[in-house]
């Protein structure tokens, strides 16, 4: 069971205040509950949630997006 019942995803509200995708354009994420997933604003890269914890890697992200916001091949 999380820690933080009422905060998305189970994770801490400070964190939520501090998290920010890792592209360069470093912007707001929020969470995708249904897929236990952090997606970013911006470039729609879409981050697990691992045991309460956030892969927050570009290696792991799903939905690579290039700038004209089609996907890469």
């Amino acid at each position: 069971m999380s820690q933080y019942p009422n905060s998305p995803l189970g994770l801490s509200p400070h964190l939520w205040d501090v998290l920010a995708c890792p592209c360069e354009k470093h912007a707001a994420v929020e969470a995708d509950e249904e897929a236990s997933e952090i997606v970013c604003s911006k470039c729609s890269r879409r981050f697990p949630v691992r045991d309460g914890i956030p892969v927050m890697l570009m290696d792991q992200a799903a939905g690579d997006l290039n700038e004209s916001g089609s996907t890469s091949a």
